[in-house]
């Protein structure tokens, strides 16, 4: 099945895409799909763990089975302050 992951920030600077096309097995979850990029790119490996996954522009925070043609975006933490 064919995933599209969506990638902006650090993630994209690191990676160098803003986007990539990627197959897994029918059954994979979101959790194999994490698995891949912290061993394909080991540079963003911390990044992941503090970072939230949106399934079709839904939060997800289980592991859910992905289906094929999904979209998964990797949102990263967002920090501000007073001005």
């Amino acid at each position: 099945m064919q995933i599209k992951l969506k990638l902006f920030a650090a993630f994209k600077d690191l990676i160098g895409k803003s986007e990539l096309d990627l197959n897994f097995e029918e059954g994979a979850t979101l959790e194999d799909l994490k698995n891949y990029i912290k061993t394909s790119y080991p540079e963003v490996n911390r990044l992941i763990s503090i970072s939230k996954f949106a399934v079709n522009m839904e939060y997800r925070d289980d592991n859910p089975v992905l289906s094929n043609n999904d979209e998964v975006t990797i949102i990263m933490p967002v920090s501000g302050g007073l001005i």
